[in-house]
């Protein structure tokens, strides 16, 4: 065809411009064969590049497989299927990296695919909606005539029911006003009755109320009236309190070891504060000058400060001078010794039995004398579970507070009894 537009541009005298044209159709016709191979290559290497990354995926599923395999049981073999795996993958990484141009055009080719497939069946859909909708019309003719008379025979029945139902109704709508008027007349009935009992109720409770309230008004100045009577026997009790630990203090501070009655070898000294055994032959006891008073509860205390043998108690100063005040705990005294004996006067139970509590160098040993109360009470300060208690000792003549020291042991006399 080119050839037959050069022979005829030869006689045409725009020859020149003929040929310029020619020459350009040429070179289109070039570059379209050009394209072609392009094409057919393009579509080669496409189709190559689908085929590898199928078998890049066989090769990985493969390998992690045959690594995960129980049966193999070498180790050696285990971390080169690791490595091979490391391999192909960092190989996939890159290979997906210089192919992103060919992965998007594979999908969007992919996607076009599918589109035209999609296209095709919504085709196809349609003309079987198409004929399914006109056998169905078809079909709808033909039966909803009949359809038709039966619902309509029956919508006949049915309003016939409700036109019955609603006279019922009707009918019960007017029973239900009328039971609603008489409800109503009982409640404003009832409600009167409520409101009558109410109040009756309410009166009887503010009489009881009142009545209750004068009555613990009353009560309540008895109380005031205990309770004042009792403030007063407590003023009263802890003044005498006061004026028997005032009474007992002063006691305390006034007794003194006697010069006189004591048995030659205790030695008096610090006062009549102190005695103290001198000859390491025997017991030896010695009184204190005061008498116990006969009314009241009195109080003193001895403190061991050397030694190791102690007697402390009360005694009868006529019956311990006839025994020329040695070994007096035999009869005349009541006695607790260091290691929990005791010596009773008039009580063989409690005579040389160990039935006190220990006490040794150091420990402060109070006594507690009642002369009304016929008892004297022994502790060791700063344990309460260190006491004991003689009952119904022999009043009938006076008791002084006295001691017996032994093995050149030594007893003192506190001014104050320590609480």
């Amino acid at each position: 065809m080119i050839q037959e537009m050069q022979k005829c541009s030869q006689k045409d005298e725009n020859y020149q411009n003929q040929m310029n044209l020619i020459k350009e159709i040429q070179e289109l016709i070039d570059q379209a064969k050009k394209y072609q191979c392009q094409s057919n290559l393009f579509n080669q290497t496409i189709m190559v590049y689908q085929q590898h990354v199928e078998n890049i995926e066989y090769f990985k599923q493969n390998i992690q497989t045959k690594s995960q395999d129980l049966t193999v049981k070498s180790e050696q073999l285990k971390s080169q299927f690791s490595k091979l795996s490391n391999i192909l993958k960092e190989y996939g990484n890159t290979f997906e990296n210089n192919s992103i141009q060919l992965k998007k055009y594979c999908n969007i080719k992919q996607l076009e695919d599918e589109i035209i497939k999609l296209k095709e069946t919504n085709t196809n859909l349609e003309n079987e909606s198409n004929a399914l909708q006109s056998q169905i019309e078809n079909n709808f003719i033909s039966s909803k005539q009949q359809d038709y008379e039966e619902k309509l025979k029956e919508t006949n029945e049915k309003l016939l029911l409700k036109e019955n139902e609603l006279k019922d109704l009707k009918e019960q709508h007017q029973q239900i006003i009328l039971d609603n008027n008489n409800l109503k007349k009982q409640y404003e009935l009832d409600k009167t009755m409520m409101i009558k009992k109410f109040e009756d109720e309410q009166n009887k409770v503010k009489q009881e109320f009142n009545q209750n309230l004068t009555q613990k008004k009353q009560e309540l100045q008895e109380a005031l009236n205990k309770l004042d009577q009792i403030n007063k026997v407590k003023f009263e009790q802890e003044k005498q309190k006061k004026i028997e630990l005032e009474k007992i203090q002063l006691y305390s501070k006034s007794l003194l070891f006697s010069n006189t009655y004591k048995h030659t070898n205790c030695q008096v000294s610090e006062g009549g504060k102190v005695v103290a055994e001198v000859s390491n032959n025997g017991w030896f006891f010695c009184l204190c000058e005061q008498a116990i008073p006969k009314t009241g509860k009195i109080q003193f205390a001895f403190q061991m400060i050397n030694g190791s043998t102690f007697m402390v108690g009360i005694g009868y100063r006529e019956i311990m001078q006839k025994n020329n005040y040695h070994n007096c705990y035999k009869t005349g005294t009541y006695l607790i010794v260091q290691d929990g004996y005791t010596y009773s006067h008039n009580n063989k139970d409690q005579y040389e039995k160990r039935l006190s509590f220990g006490f040794t160098n150091n420990d402060i040993i109070i006594i507690e004398i009642s002369i009304e109360h016929k008892y004297i009470k022994w502790s060791r300060q700063n344990n309460p579970q260190a006491t004991f208690v003689l009952l119904d000792i022999d009043v009938s003549q006076e008791l002084y507070p006295c001691v017996g020291v032994v093995n050149q042991s030594k007893i003192k006399l506190l001014d104050n009894i320590p609480f």
